[in-house]
């Protein structure tokens, strides 16, 4: 997250120039605010949903723990917070991820194959 002041007064939460002058960063969204308030709570906001996502990566090194996630979410609400002259927001909670469905080892098994004679083999 990040913000940038640009010289006419207006904030942008994108760095590239191109985007800037177009208003739009690199997903269509818009990047400049004309107060510096509405571009932290835009960058806090998109960080906090890209690391709310991370939890359903599947192969990635960088994927958030609930551990984890909760103090990144916290830490963007406290510092939106301070840097607005606002009180700190209650830290948040969140639950583990389920843990990935497994199958009995057994699960697989032909049963019952070959007992169709009444248990005689």
């Amino acid at each position: 997250m990040g913000i940038v002041a640009l010289k006419d007064g207006r904030y942008a939460t994108y760095g590239s120039v191109y985007s800037i002058e177009k208003n739009q960063d690199c997903y269509g969204m818009p990047c400049v605010y004309a107060t510096r308030a509405a571009a932290l709570r835009t960058a806090a906001a998109r960080a906090i949903a890209t690391a709310r996502a991370s939890r359903k990566w599947t192969s990635s090194w960088d994927k958030l723990d609930a551990e984890t996630l909760v103090e990144v979410i916290n830490w963007y609400r406290a510092i939106v917070a301070r840097e607005l002259g606002k009180n700190v927001p209650k830290p948040i909670r969140v639950r583990p991820a389920p843990a990935p469905e497994t199958k009995a080892a057994w699960a697989d098994l032909p049963l019952f194959e070959g007992c169709n004679n009444g248990g005689q083999s």
